[in-house]
């Protein structure tokens, strides 16, 4: 049904975004910030899940 193929759609999306986010924070820190990869991951991964919460 139609319903089906916009919900599958719109996670498949939020999925997506989240990974985007994840990895445009990652090289935003190691390249600009000149932060350790470790140290970027861990902040622009708990950034991100953050900013999912807020929005949902």
């Amino acid at each position: 049904d139609g319903a089906s193929k916009f919900v599958r759609g719109d996670a498949i999306a939020g999925i997506l975004i989240t990974l985007v986010n994840i990895l445009g924070g990652l090289a935003i820190g190691v390249l600009q910030l000149d932060m350790l990869a470790s140290d970027a991951a861990q902040t622009y991964t708990i950034l991100t899940i953050g900013d999912g919460l807020v929005s949902q």
